[in-house]
């Protein structure tokens, strides 16, 4: 099988495409054959071992994890003994969080992995959408918003951004969202109640319930005046200069009403059960920006680096496909 390997941190120059042997499935595992995966953020910062501090976790010389990938779809082609979750040939979608290894042809899993079978309506090519919709349900968890309450997204076209806002209508909030121009009509077809162009945080009107930065570009600070008495912020990484690492103890410390928080990723396992009931009820959809084939797997981190993408970066293994 065909894998992206990388084998030292580093940018997309240090990605390269080498056969590997197709894993074998030992008791309770599954093999599946990629159709599609995706290139995220997170791949992006994994690949470059960004920060320093994450590679306690993911190798301090040289990268753990060689194949990275969190994104799964394709089709179960093996089961070890004992793995019968699925069904040999079952088109199955969802996310291998410690094993990454979607960047590559195959991927060997427990058969107990972040998975579902593929809904009607959703093709495997489109059904790499887990990851955002993961950080995204993990901060509305957290937020504990209820119907009816007001929550603003700043950076509402990313991946992580336009699951918030799905995952917050379908939780009947009133989402208003900031975005580039030409993301804003996406945002209203998605279920917006306002939108905003995000290019100047001083300029964002209104207040809310709670506040999200879903792309770390703009801070507890610059946001700080969208925040009703008593409203929360969220964000998905530390911000502009790390500055959540000193205000989450400082908020938690003096007492304050306001939460101030960067919730971490939690219940994976039911994220593509939830996504694909919410699909079949025509709530959710995904949104791919554009799709490379693994052959140009590096031009698709170099573009999720650009930090101009519109939702997700798709990766098509199954097929030649030009990006």
């Amino acid at each position: 099988m065909r894998a992206a390997v990388s084998e030292r941190y580093g940018g997309p120059e240090v990605l390269r495409l080498e056969g590997r042997p197709v894993p074998e499935p030992g008791p309770g595992e599954i093999v599946i054959r990629h159709v599609a995966s995706a290139v995220t953020r997170t791949d992006l910062a994994t690949l470059g071992g960004v920060p320093k501090a994450a590679r306690v976790v993911t190798g301090l010389g040289r990268p753990k994890v060689q194949v990275l990938g969190l994104e799964i779809a394709g089709h179960v082609v093996a089961r070890g003994r004992g793995a019968g979750r699925f069904a040999e040939g079952a088109a199955v979608f969802g996310l291998s969080p410690s094993r990454y290894g979607g960047h590559a042809e195959h991927v060997l899993l427990p058969q107990d992995a972040p998975l579902a079978e593929l809904p009607p309506g959703l093709a495997l090519e489109e059904a790499v959408i887990c990851e955002g919709a993961w950080y995204a349900h993990s901060v509305l968890q957290a937020l504990r918003l209820r119907e009816g309450q007001s929550l603003f997204i700043f950076g509402g076209g990313g991946a992580i951004g336009s699951a918030a806002l799905q995952l917050g209508v379908a939780r009947g909030l009133r989402v208003t969202v900031a975005a580039e121009p030409h993301q804003l009509a996406l945002m209203e077809e998605l279920g917006a109640a306002g939108v905003q162009i995000s290019a100047d945080p001083a300029a964002l009107t209104g207040r809310y319930d709670a506040v999200l930065d879903a792309a770390g570009k703009g801070g507890y600070r610059a946001l700080r005046p969208l925040l009703a008495p008593g409203a929360s912020f969220a964000a998905t990484d530390f911000g502009p200069g790390g500055q959540l690492l000193w205000q989450m103890p400082f908020f938690a410390l003096t007492g304050r009403r306001r939460r101030v928080m960067l919730p971490l990723p939690r219940e994976v396992s039911a994220i593509p059960g939830l996504l694909a009931s919410l699909i079949e009820e025509g709530q959710y959809r995904p949104i791919i920006d554009r799709r490379f084939p693994l052959s140009r797997i590096a031009a698709a981190y170099d573009y999720v680096g650009t930090e101009r993408k519109t939702g997700i970066v798709a990766l098509d293994i199954a097929s030649g496909a030009v990006g």
